[in-house]
């Protein structure tokens, strides 16, 4: 099965960033790590950044999701989840603890 994605060129703003890459062949989306660690409150709501700043075709535009996972097991919902094709800063992205513990 062939599958048509576009070309993301990334940079690399901190020593720690890891490139999105997808765990699957057949993943409808890739994943984004942090570069940070930080334990979130309930009701608590932060910025995560990634270390990384991207070159989005125009045109294009990405969508930053929950994992079902950690919104199923943890409560983590993100927020603010579009980075638009002209944005060249460090991508973050926006989460909240929903759940009862941190």
């Amino acid at each position: 099965m062939t599958t048509n994605r576009i070309v993301l060129k990334f940079q690399k703003l901190h020593p720690d960033a890891v490139l999105p890459s997808y765990a699957h062949d057949t993943d409808a989306a890739f994943d984004i790590y942090t570069v940070e660690t930080k334990e979130l409150k309930p009701g608590e709501r932060y910025i995560f950044k990634t270390g990384l700043l991207s070159e989005i075709p125009v045109g294009w535009w990405v969508s930053i999701r929950d994992r079902s996972g950690n919104a199923a097991k943890f409560g983590l919902h993100t927020m603010a989840g579009v980075i638009d094709s002209g944005y060249r800063g460090e991508w973050g992205v926006v989460v909240v603890n929903l759940g009862e513990s941190k």
